[in-house]
């Protein structure tokens, strides 16, 4: 694998990275609005629904951005740069 390959490898893990932490902004911030919008009789069970979507996503997302990490991690340690 080229230096090169190596390079567009890691800068499209850091690519992914920062997409799947929008990507989590994003959801909270609608699910926010949906608790907003729904003040006038949803209930507590309404929101304890939401809650817990909004808790399984952020896991989801974050297991992913660990497991982009590490493999940024991977291709940085296997780079070999000539001293």
């Amino acid at each position: 694998m080229g230096l090169a390959t190596r390079d567009y490898k890691k800068e499209a893990c850091a690519g992914d990275t920062r997409k799947l932490r929008k990507q989590l902004e994003t959801k909270i911030h609608e699910i926010k609005e949906e608790k907003g919008g729904e003040r006038g009789g949803g209930g507590a069970e309404d929101l304890n629904l939401l809650n817990a979507k909004l808790e399984a996503d952020k896991a989801k997302l974050e297991h992913k951005v660990i497991e982009l990490m590490a493999e940024r991690q991977l291709l940085e340690d296997s780079i070999s740069i000539p001293k």
